[in-house]
Formats: C-alpha cells, sequence, structure tokens
C-alpha cells in the first residue's frame, strides 16, 4: 500500500520534560510509555499500546478492565477520571495499598475529562 507508513504501535515525540525509560509520558492528546531515557527537547519513541506496569494511586482499589485514568500532577493511574486522561484499562482487579498496575494502553487521542 504506497500510503502506509508504520503500524503506529510507537511513535516519535519530541519530550517537554525529562523522561526515563518506562515512565508514563503525556504530551498534548497523546499518552505512551518512553522506550529510552531522554531530556527536554529530545526524541524519544513512545509506546502507545500493549500492557505496562506503571504507577497507580495507592488509595484505588480497580476492578480488572476498569477504565484507567492518568493524572498528570501525580503521574499514575487512577480509576478518577474528574480532571485526568483516559488511557487504557486496568488488567487486574487491585486492592488499596498497591502502588503499581498492569494496564493495557488505548493507543488512540486523549481528552481531559471534565473538571467537578
Amino acid at each position: 500500500m504506497k500510503n502506509f507508513i508504520q503500524s503506529g504501535h510507537t511513535v516519535t515525540a519530541i519530550l517537554l520534560a525529562a523522561a526515563t525509560s518506562g515512565d508514563g509520558v503525556l504530551i498534548e492528546n497523546l499518552f505512551g510509555v518512553a522506550s529510552t531515557d531522554g531530556a527536554i527537547g529530545d526524541e524519544c519513541e513512545l509506546q502507545v499500546t500493549g500492557v505496562f506496569t506503571l504507577p497507580k494511586k495507592s488509595a484505588d482499589e480497580p476492578a480488572q478492565f476498569q477504565v484507567a485514568y492518568w493524572d498528570p500532577v501525580n503521574d499514575e493511574l487512577t480509576v478518577t477520571a474528574t480532571s485526568n486522561y483516559r488511557v487504557g484499562v486496568f488488567m487486574d482487579t487491585l486492592a488499596s495499598g498497591t502502588t503499581t498496575a498492569a494496564v493495557r494502553l488505548d493507543g488512540t487521542a486523549i481528552i481531559q475529562e471534565a473538571g467537578a
């Protein structure tokens, strides 16, 4: 196909903040996981689909396949939609006190949920 560019599982982004490989990265309306370390202004490949372990709000108790939101203020996954970005679904049911979660990324453009 003449107009095919790439599979889209990864995209190249210019970092707006320093990132370490494995960090969740939100740039405008796209969320992904950094493939490499990078400083502000560096190009970085972001994985935008797949299942990744990321920080989770300790108090949250998500159900398996519940919608996962990214809290850009605290750089963690949460079940709270308000003022956060929908990024995928939790892969497991988790208890309060857990600080990481496996999340399946949607790989789609995201928008911030309305504030309270």
